[in-house]
């Protein structure tokens, strides 16, 4: 029988996975995500395949309790396709059958061709427009929480007003306001998480990647 997970469980889960390449800690804030269980046969959709997104399909296709999870990752242009098969499929036994690589392109926003979970992870330097970037990507890659999975956008600590310290989901948020002109990269992040969370996804905040080749 297909094993059944949740959609917090996933968001607690793709939490632990960006967890081995985050500085110190992982928060999530989220919009409403329910209990409400969906097979681990569900489909996963991972925009950007970068450093973390490399890591995040790599992990997802060794984990057991998603053994039947298929994962594709969403790129801007083919440049990296190779490299990003053979960095994801690099584990010994890695199953190749239930990766793929495609292009934003190919999917739209009136299209049947979409996910049940999305996990935006994508960087601000790549769109002119970041927050409607992750507005539409939830229109073009997700079915929607009626499909019981999870939109997830990985945004970043930086959010927090306090920049030393110990530092919890209840700590201050900048105000967009404040930031617009003075940070314009904390305020694209704030944008984009008011757009994920209106799309009906979940936000979770990253406090800094680490690798063997980066930091």
């Amino acid at each position: 029988a297909a094993s059944v997970t949740t959609r917090s469980s996933f968001v607690v889960r793709v939490g632990f996975f960006v967890l081995s390449m985050a500085g110190s800690s992982s928060l999530v804030s989220s919009a409403a995500v329910s209990s409400s269980p969906h097979t681990a046969t569900s489909t996963t959709a991972v925009v950007g395949a970068g450093v973390l997104g490399t890591s995040l399909c790599r992990q997802i296709l060794s984990d057991l309790d998603l053994a039947q999870m298929t994962v594709t990752g969403i790129t801007k242009t083919t440049n990296r396709h190779v490299a990003i098969r053979d960095q994801v499929l690099s584990v010994d036994g890695a199953p190749a059958d239930r990766f793929d690589v495609r292009l934003s392109d190919e999917f739209s926003i009136d299209g049947d061709d979409k996910f049940d979970n999305v996990v935006f992870c994508a960087p601000p330097s790549g769109f002119v427009d970041y927050p409607q970037a992750v507005k539409e990507a939830a229109k073009k890659f997700w079915k929607g929480s009626t499909s019981g999975g999870v939109f997830l956008f990985t945004s970043s600590g930086a959010v927090y007003t306090q920049n030393s310290g110990v530092v919890t989901e209840s700590t201050p948020v900048a105000k967009f306001t404040d930031v617009r002109e003075t940070n314009p990269r904390i305020a694209r992040l704030l944008g984009a998480e008011e757009a994920c969370v209106a799309a009906g996804g979940s936000v979770l905040r990253l406090s800094g990647l680490y690798s063997l080749q980066r930091g």
